[in-house]
């Protein structure tokens, strides 16, 4: 019995180390947001990437771990200045199922 679980396991170590890192990760939710003017929580860099690392932080502060964030230019011109407004960009925040109860209440909606 021993021997048959030791196998199983070194089955399934052999095929994570074949695929790429993603495939073994545990599943994930897509939850989207569209970037505001200047109504966003976690405020903004001078740069996508720059303001990746600040709502990374701010959703670790919220015990939120987020797996990959991407940015989709939404291709709007912006025309509407108020704080709530578009900024251009809608956000891709890849989560655990378990995280997006807590990414919806940041106003994150699934994919």
């Amino acid at each position: 019995m021993k021997l048959i679980l030791f196998i199983s396991c070194l089955l399934i170590l052999q095929a994570c180390g074949k695929h790429p890192a993603d495939y073994c990760l545990p599943p994930q939710q897509e939850m989207v947001r569209t970037q505001t003017q200047c109504a966003d929580a976690w405020g903004y860099g001078e740069s996508n990437e720059e303001t990746s690392t600040k709502l990374t932080k701010f959703l670790l502060q919220k015990n939120i771990a987020a797996a990959k964030i991407t940015w989709q230019p939404t291709g709007e011109a912006v025309t509407c200045l108020a704080c709530t407004c578009s900024r251009g960009y809608i956000i891709h925040v890849w989560v655990e199922e378990q995280y997006t109860e807590r990414l919806s209440k940041e106003g994150f909606t699934r994919k």
